[in-house]
């Protein structure tokens, strides 16, 4: 069995995602934007923490399209030059999507509309899921 390279949560209005350095399977992807779906209106961001692990051509498809009917805008905190390159590339579609260093939360967390009462929530639920991935500890950013 492949091991899990993404976990999500959903934090007040704010969807938590962290990924491994491995790109999500298909399924992992396919039940997170079905789930994404499912709770339509229920955010207004996205926190997304990646040791690496990028989106194939219809992933990307997938994430503008959820982007730009949710309205939600997307941090993306890495450290990975070709991550932040894809980011730039889906900006480029219409998503409200950022890259930031993991050294940038806070202003990862401001450009995702978190609220500064949510943000220790939301670091904290980072902290959760890096931990029940293997090998995502090292994607966690510094404490705000």
């Amino acid at each position: 069995m492949q091991n899990r390279t993404m976990a999500h949560r959903f934090v007040g209005r704010l969807l938590v995602l962290v990924h491994t350095d491995e790109d999500p399977s298909s399924d992992e992807w396919s039940a997170f934007i079905a789930d994404c779906h499912a709770r339509m209106g229920e955010f207004r961001g996205f926190l997304i923490v990646t040791g690496g692990g990028s989106l194939d051509a219809g992933q990307r498809s997938d994430a503008i399209d959820l982007m730009k009917k949710s309205g939600a805008s997307a941090s993306v905190l890495t450290s990975a030059a070709v991550v932040r390159g894809a980011v730039t590339a889906v900006s480029w579609f219409g998503a409200k999507v950022k890259a930031f260093p993991p050294s940038h939360l806070h202003e990862a967390l401001a450009y995702a509309r978190v609220a500064e009462e949510d943000r220790n929530a939301a670091y904290r639920a980072v902290q959760e899921l890096a931990q029940s991935l293997p090998g995502a500890q090292q994607s966690i950013p510094p404490a705000p």
